[in-house]
Formats: C-alpha cells, structure tokens, sequence
C-alpha cells in the first residue's frame, strides 16, 4: 500500500505511529549490522551474509535499543540539528532533482501487504521511469557513498517491489547531497551519488526477510533479543562458537 505525503506527513504524529508498526529504511542497516547474530539465533544462517564487512558507526543502536523505542519503553529519537537541516534542505533538493531530470519525484509511504512490518517513507519516486530519490544533507563532503545509504535504497526499492508486485519497478537509483554554503550568500549544492547494492534481488529480498522476523520475533511476539546484544551480558563460549559455524 502507498500512503500519499497529505495523508501521512513524514515527521507528524501519526507518522511516527505508523513506523513504529515495522522497520524503517533508515533501521534495516543497524540491524543488518548484527546480522550474524540474529542469523545464529534464529538458526538462518543464510542472513548472516547481510552484515556489513567494515565496523558500524558510533551511532548505531543496538537491536535491544529498537525494540524499546518501537515498544514504547524508550522515547523517539529528538530531532538534532543536523536531523533538522536536512528536512528543511529535503524539498530544495527534491526541486532541484525534478528540474534536472525533467521528471516528479513525489513523496510518500510504502508497506507492502505481504510484508506489512516493511516499512519506508520515500524522499521522492517517479512511477514511469522508475527512478527512486533519496535525499541526505551530511555535514561534511562524502568520499564515498556510505555503507548505510547503500542498505538503505536497497530496502526501499525491495519494498517498492513487493507493494507492486513487480521485480522490474525500480530502474534507477540516485542520491541527492544537499550543502549549505558557508557564507550567506553562497549557493547551495547538490550532489548525485549512484548506489549499487539495490540492483542486487538477492540481497534486497534478504533485507526484508530479515526486517519481518525480527518484528515478528522480538516485537510483536516479544520473544527476548539474543542476550549477546546486552553491553552487560557476557558472550558464552556456546554463543561464540554457534556464531563462529554460522
């Protein structure tokens, strides 16, 4: 099902309710990134190739920390500043986009009925050309795309997919970086970046497969989160080596 902007505006109350209903795109890449974890417990080893080769960042929470903020038992991330720059630079870009291509990349919510815990709030989509926009505004300049844009896309074009039913919706992928000029009166600029991970079915299709087990496991049917997630809990040696075959 997609759930036009009017209806469901990205950021409102009502939004947050619905995301809390599923995984986010902006989620699939910290729970991929115990993906070997979660594939030992749930004896799947297949989703333990999702894990991404290089160390997360600081910033990402662990599992534990997601069933509790989806739960209720931890409140919403507070916006930042940065959070907030980016939703104010978000239609700036999306127009530069539509200019540029000559196309509209409208916004808007998608959860698929067959995988309804597959959740994504797109920056913008264009259904004849099948062009998928994302839009971030990094603080600073990027060398590379990072790892969790790439898990990103490829999630929200797995979910468009399974909504449509269609392996052939998604045809193209582009990354919008918006920046602010340092002086006032410097222009703004945006940078096109091309993922590549969402081209790959296998791997988008395993993204969310394990999106609708870990809702289905540890937050809807409350089954406790592998202890090895706890900063406090000791990793047996059992664990370990289950972990290790795996």
């Amino acid at each position: 099902m997609r759930i036009d902007e009017d209806e469901l505006r990205q950021g409102s109350a009502k939004w947050l309710d619905w995301r809390r209903s599923g995984i986010g795109g902006s989620e699939i890449y910290q729970l991929a990134c115990f993906a070997d974890i979660l594939a030992a417990a749930w004896r799947r080893p297949g989703l333990a190739k999702l894990k991404p080769a290089a160390p997360p960042p600081a910033w990402v929470e662990p599992p534990e920390v997601l069933v509790a903020r989806k739960l209720g038992r931890l409140p919403e991330k507070t916006a930042n500043f940065h959070m907030r720059r980016g939703k104010r630079l978000e239609p700036i870009a999306r127009e530069a986009a539509e200019q540029h291509y000559r196309l509209t990349f409208p916004p808007f919510c998608v959860y698929p009925d067959s995988d309804p815990a597959v959740r994504v709030s797109l920056d913008g989509f264009n259904d004849r050309t099948g062009t998928l926009i994302e839009i971030k505004a990094p603080c600073a300049p990027w060398p590379t795309i990072p790892d969790y844009l790439e898990y990103q896309t490829a999630y929200q074009a797995q979910a468009l997919r399974l909504e449509a039913g269609d392996k052939r919706l998604v045809r193209a992928v582009t990354a919008l970086t918006i920046r602010e000029g340092d002086v006032p009166d410097e222009p703004t600029e945006v940078k096109a970046w091309r993922p590549h991970l969402w081209q790959d079915q296998a791997f988008c299709a395993g993204l969310a497969r394990l999106a609708t087990e870990f809702h289905a496991r540890h937050i809807r049917d409350g089954e406790p989160v592998p202890k090895r997630f706890s900063p406090s809990a000791k990793t047996s040696s059992r664990a370990a080596r289950v972990g290790a075959k795996n």
